[in-house]
């Protein structure tokens, strides 16, 4: 069912249910954390963001989304940021890193420059999210800005 250039959970293109992919790390960084896997975050509720730096409405959902992790990460909610960038300069990690600090992001980013866990995941578009449940299950996926309220409800109901 799409609304307001927001797909949602039906019409993902990762299924509710299956296992989330493995992060694909090879000539990719972890910046603000040591590389996570999947299996170690079993137990928690894992929020993973696909971004790129240079996308509006990617920045524009920043505060909601760490103010929801501000919320539940005692509550065993873990956020990831997959920056899958689109050009050449969103592509420089030092330019990442500068507008990390500049938009405030302190939860853990992989890079993603060769777009690997983009297609692992079968991200359409930015921003994408992906919740995975304490079982390491996709459990929900959305697409589109503006969607705080409804991931915010799914967490509540995962942790």
């Amino acid at each position: 069912m799409k609304n307001n250039n927001i797909t949602q959970s039906e019409d993902a293109p990762t299924s509710n249910g299956v296992k989330a992919p493995e992060f694909i790390t090879e000539n990719e960084q972890w910046l603000n954390s040591e590389p996570p896997k999947i299996a170690d975050l079993k137990g928690k509720v894992v929020l993973i963001k696909f971004w790129t730096f240079m996308c509006s409405w990617c920045q524009q959902d920043l505060p909601g989304i760490m103010e929801i992790e501000k919320k539940y990460k005692d509550k065993g909610l873990v956020v990831i940021g997959i920056h899958s960038p689109e050009t050449t300069f969103e592509r420089d990690v030092e330019a990442l890193k500068k507008q990390m600090k500049v938009l405030k992001v302190d939860f853990p980013v992989l890079t993603d420059n060769a777009r690997q866990n983009w297609k692992a995941y079968k991200v359409e578009n930015w921003p994408a999210y992906y919740l995975i449940d304490r079982e390491g299950n996709i459990a929900f996926s959305i697409l589109g800005p503006g969607v705080e309220d409804q991931l915010e409800n799914k967490i509540k109901n995962l942790i």
